[in-house]
C-alpha cells in the first residue's frame, strides 16, 4: 500500500529552536576573562578559607574535600544562574552586578561572622575551643565566657570586662595558657 505524502497544510511544521544571539568576538571574549577571574578568585577564597579554619579544625584532607565541595557547589551554582542571567540579557551590567554583590557579601559574611563568638556562647550550653585540630579547652558556655583567655584572645575584652581596640587585639601582651 502506497502511503501519501504529507500535505504541508495539515501537518504541524517543526520549529526549530531559536538561534541565540551571536555576541560580537569582543564582548565574548571579555565573557570568557570574567569568567576565569572570578574562578581564579573564588579558588583564591577557598584556600584562605581554608587557612581560616585550620587553627579551629586542623588541615586533614577531611577538612580539604569538604572546602573542595563547597567551592565547587557555589561555582557550579554560580556558573549556572550567570548563564542563566546572561541569556535573558545580553546587557553586562546585570551580569557584573551580581558579581560586585557576591564580593560584598562575602567581605560583610567576614565581618558578621567575626563577631559571632559572644552570641554563640550566649545560646550555647557547652562549647570546645580548638586551635589547630585539637581540643585546648573546653566547658560550658558561662566558664568559658568567664574564663580570661577567651576574654582576650576570641572575645576582644580586657580584664576589666571593657572592649578592646583593634591595635590591642592583634598585639597580644601574654600567649595562649594551653600552647
Amino acid at each position: 500500500m502506497k502511503q501519501a505524502a504529507p500535505d504541508s497544510k495539515s501537518s504541524p511544521a517543526k520549529k526549530s529552536p531559536a538561534a541565540a544571539p551571536s555576541l560580537p568576538p569582543g564582548l565574548r571574549r571579555f565573557f570568557y576573562f570574567t569568567a576565569a577571574v572570578t574562578g581564579a578568585a573564588i579558588m583564591i577564597v577557598e584556600i584562605l578559607g581554608a587557612k581560616m579554619l585550620s587553627p579551629y579544625i586542623g588541615t586533614s584532607h577531611f577538612v580539604w574535600t569538604a572546602q573542595i565541595a563547597v567551592t565547587l557547589v557555589a561555582l557550579a551554582g554560580g556558573y549556572y544562574a550567570g548563564g542563566r542571567l546572561a541569556d535573558r540579557s545580553q546587557q553586562p551590567h546585570w551580569l557584573y552586578g551580581a558579581i560586585l554583590g557576591a564580593a560584598v557579601y562575602l567581605a560583610l559574611t567576614v565581618l558578621v561572622v567575626e563577631q559571632n563568638a559572644r552570641r554563640a556562647l550566649e545560646i550555647a550550653h557547652h562549647g570546645y575551643i580548638m586551635e589547630q585540630g585539637r581540643i585546648v579547652l573546653e566547658g560550658t558556655a558561662a566558664e568559658l565566657a568567664d574564663n580570661p583567655d577567651v576574654k582576650e584572645f576570641y572575645l576582644g575584652l580586657g580584664d576589666s570586662g571593657a572592649r578592646k581596640s583593634f591595635r590591642d587585639v592583634k598585639h597580644y601582651k601574654r600567649r595562649k595558657r594551653w600552647l
